[in-house]
């Protein structure tokens, strides 16, 4: 018996270390362990397109295109949201396309379909609480009247300005992403 409760001694010894360290870093959202990144995934439009002509423009064009969203490995307590977010983008919020707002954990933004994602590298507690602060103010440069996606005009504030967007205005540098038509600083567009 004695044997038994040494044992028991020790495995919850063995265990409290390793429950601090995961309580540490869920209950500091922006604590240096925290990983914020910056991820695109293609973009599913025509995907299984029966239409020669909607298949031929995903194949040669769409699927080169990306979407773009923040992605916190750890997850971070967003006020007002109701719990740890692990992604926010914008999204079509009705069932019109054109509606565009901020969306936390969203199913689609993730990189099932393709993607990649690259850490923003000067990221700090400091600056993290900034980006929060600006999601939890629903702060977007791209949404609603000011979302366009207008190809043959160059006009794109988009996801991906969105994102730019917040990771510049928190006082980080966004990392380079390729194939995301408006992951710039938004602008007025004139049409």
């Amino acid at each position: 018996m004695k044997i038994l409760k040494t044992l028991a001694v020790c495995v919850i010894l063995s265990v409290i270390p390793v429950l601090a360290q995961e309580s540490a870093s869920v209950s500091s959202p922006g604590g240096s362990d925290a990983v914020l990144r910056v991820c695109r995934r293609p973009l599913p439009r025509w995907a299984g397109e029966k239409n020669w002509l909607l298949a031929g423009l995903n194949r040669t064009v769409v699927r080169h295109l990306h979407h773009s969203y923040i992605s916190f490995a750890n997850g971070v307590f967003i006020p007002g949201a109701g719990g740890f977010v692990h992604t926010v983008g914008i999204h079509p919020v009705g069932a019109s396309n054109e509606n565009k707002q901020p969306m936390l954990d969203q199913s689609t933004d993730n990189l099932d379909a393709g993607g990649e994602c690259k850490a923003v590298k000067d990221a700090t507690p400091e600056k993290i609480q900034r980006l929060v602060a600006e999601i939890a103010a629903d702060t977007c440069y791209s949404c609603g009247n000011n979302y366009h996606n207008r190809a043959l005009s160059g006009c794109y504030n988009n996801s991906n300005t969105y994102v730019y967007d917040l990771i510049k205005e928190a006082g980080m540098t966004p990392p380079k992403m390729k194939g995301a038509p408006g992951y710039r600083r938004h602008h007025t567009c004139h049409l």
